[in-house]
């Protein structure tokens, strides 16, 4: 059974578009400059999208509370006095994240530039049931092998432009604990809509 989940990450300003930190206790991302919104788990790519346009909404409604408006866009030049606040308040996160690039590139770190994406998750479960006199019946999820070479180089082609104009890597992945994997290289700037549809139209399994 395919499943899919989705994040997206964007910034937020002041009215005249300086670059703030969001509120404390926002749902942010690795970098403390990113918002972050999630969808729940789904058989169906589309509802993924209607839960990010949903729960980014809620969050325009928080972010205006303080004063604040979102940014989607993929990337933005980040202050040395920004920088030294993100120190200061201690909201480095400092969790060690894996990821993988199918064509083995790396970035260069560079705190000086903050990027936005969108992140697909893929995963294809099957529930099973046994049982036996003394148990009775359970039932159990295995994960079925993903093919994430095809996966990572159909979505890297079909925006290819959009990912270069963006400054991001193409090909890059997240390993996830429950069998599934993450895609990693879109910009937050594409058509929500559009990806699903693109999605619901491939071959992966």
């Amino acid at each position: 059974m395919k499943t899919f989940g989705m994040e997206m990450e964007f910034f937020c300003s002041d009215h005249e578009q300086n670059l703030r930190l969001p509120p404390h206790g926002s749902s942010c991302d690795e970098f403390p400059l990113a918002l972050e919104v999630r969808s729940a788990p789904h058989t169906c790519i589309y509802y993924c999208v209607s839960d990010i346009i949903r729960f980014r909404a809620a969050l325009e409604v928080e972010l205006e509370k303080n004063k604040l408006i979102p940014l989607y866009i993929p990337r933005v030049p980040v202050s040395k006095e920004l920088h030294e606040q993100i120190i200061r308040d201690n909201r480095l996160n400092k969790r060690a994240i894996k990821y993988r690039n199918l064509y083995g590139k790396k970035l260069t770190p560079n705190w000086r530039i903050a990027t936005a994406g969108i992140h697909i998750h893929f995963s294809n479960l099957a529930s099973h049931k046994t049982g036996c006199k003394e148990c009775g019946v359970k039932e159990y999820t295995t994960t079925s092998l993903l093919d994430i070479p095809f996966i990572v180089r159909t979505l890297d082609k079909m925006y290819e432009k959009e990912i270069k104009e963006a400054s991001r890597l193409p090909g890059e992945y997240e390993l996830k604990g429950y069998g599934g994997f993450e895609y990693r290289s879109l910009p937050n700037n594409i058509n929500l809509w559009k990806l699903a549809e693109n999605i619901e139209g491939m071959k992966w399994e």
